[in-house]
């Protein structure tokens, strides 16, 4: 049986966060590595890879430009992320400003020039978000989460593969109704 892959908005984010939050199992490093991750991809729909890969500097730039270029790895080219004021307060909440501008933002505890390695990350993530919303969620539920949210806004599906640096049919398979969106249709 094929499992029906859920979205990760706003709420499901407040949850992880929540979650982070009041897990005393959880160490330091690990809340602060979850909380990044998370942050990241709620606001840019980073594939949890790519926010491995985001520095200090990125973040000046996105708090003082709006914006700034990251290098994704997967697709060998660069990519344009963009900063709301909401993900600027948010980047002052959990990220750490006064490193140097080449310290990774999401970094080992041990180094701030060392991040984890993509398999690690990965797994990581993945076997926390199941752990707190369910089987059917995993860290792309975050990309869905974007590219269906930008779709019920009316955005055609050439903008947001634009947007989040995938082909149109990639961004077509991952937008998912919901049921407003489906009332939002109702001609009479």
């Amino acid at each position: 049986m094929k499992k029906i892959r859920l979205n990760i908005f706003e709420d499901e984010y407040n949850k992880l966060m929540n979650s982070i939050d009041i897990d005393d199992s959880i160490n330091k490093a690990s809340k602060l590595f979850f909380q990044r991750t998370f942050t990241l991809q709620i606001f840019t729909g980073m594939r949890v890879n790519e926010t491995g890969h985001i520095t200090v500097q990125h973040l000046r730039e996105l708090i003082s430009k709006g914006e700034t270029l990251i290098h994704n790895q997967k697709m060998n080219r660069q990519r344009q992320i963009f900063a709301s004021n909401a993900f600027k307060e948010r980047i002052q909440k959990h990220f750490d400003l006064s490193l140097p501008s080449t310290a990774y933002a999401i970094h080992k505890s041990t180094s701030i020039h060392s991040t984890l390695s993509p398999s690690t990350r990965i797994a990581k993530v993945n076997k926390f978000i199941k752990q707190h919303l369910g089987e059917n969620y995993s860290s792309h539920s975050f990309r869905g989460g974007m590219m269906t949210e930008l779709a019920s806004q009316a955005h055609n599906s050439k903008v947001i593969a634009t947007f989040m640096d995938v082909s149109e049919h990639t961004a077509n398979r991952y937008i998912t109704p919901t049921p407003n969106m489906l009332k939002k249709i109702l001609l009479r």
